[in-house]
């Protein structure tokens, strides 16, 4: 075993630096910093690649979405020197991304990547490092509006038992804004006859009740009751077929759940 402590780093029997270490038992090995080659420069570059849409399930009105992200980190290692040098480039190794490029590394830890590098004289070299994974999202299809469920709906990956069910939803939501469209010109219709009939009233208390004129105001006033009476009775037909719309959406989403 070797005890922690300093140590002095000599390369061809000339000092090339110092280090430190921890306890170190038999048999294993540490990389050691002890110097900074000044003619050897590594500039890293990131890349983030586009998402690809891998799968799309339903589970009780829920959208189960994977997506597959991909990212890659470019190393360009330029060497001013004299003399080939090799060197080991690392890079954090995050849970939930898999290694794609190179296929494996010279060396893993516990948190990180070791690739190593040969970099000529005078002739840059370049490591790419690529990576994916895939995450999940769960969306509510009550969060979505028709436009973002088509989306979906549209995509290569998702199935037609899937593709059917959304269209569904679509439809169903569709016939609950129409019927809510529908009571709402109605209710519309009975706020302008409301104010219809008050200009009314203001001009038939200054007329004569004998006069043809407040008459007809009378039979009016009469027709417009009517077409009120109506409109409520249509309003609570509406509001009744609207609600029992809902109800159905919300029984089919509860009972939705498909998976392939």
């Amino acid at each position: 075993d070797l005890m922690q402590g300093p140590i002095t780093v000599v390369n061809a029997g000339a000092y090339a630096g110092d280090a430190r270490i921890e306890d170190l038992p038999a048999g294993s090995s540490r990389l050691l910093t002890y110097a900074v080659d000044l003619d050897v420069e590594v500039a890293p570059r990131f890349e983030a690649g586009p998402e690809e849409l891998v799968e799309v399930k339903l589970v009780k009105g829920t959208l189960i979405v994977r997506r597959k992200q991909a990212r890659r980190k470019a190393f360009e290692v330029k060497n001013s020197g004299s003399d080939a040098v090799k060197l080991l480039v690392e890079h954090p190794l995050e849970e939930g991304w898999v290694l794609v490029e190179p296929e494996q590394p010279a060396e893993k830890t516990r948190d990180r990547y070791r690739f190593a590098v040969e970099a000529e004289p005078g002739k840059p070299a370049t490591l790419v490092v690529a990576e994916e994974r895939v995450v999940s999202q769960s969306i509510a299809l009550t969060n979505l509006d028709d436009a973002a469920i088509l989306v979906y709906s549209n995509a290569k990956v998702t199935s037609p038992a899937v593709k059917q069910a959304l269209a569904d939803v679509i439809e169903r939501r569709r016939e609950i804004e129409r019927l809510a469209q529908e009571r709402g010109r109605r209710e519309q219709e009975i706020q302008t006859v409301g104010q219809e009939q008050e200009r009314i009233r203001q001009n038939m208390a200054q007329l004569d009740r004998s006069s043809d004129l407040y008459t007809r105001y009378v039979g009016k006033f009469a027709e417009q009751e009517d077409r009120v009476e109506t409109l409520r009775k249509e309003i609570a037909e509406l509001s009744e077929k609207e609600q029992q719309a809902r109800r159905g959406l919300d029984e089919m989403l509860l009972k939705l759940e498909i998976v392939k």
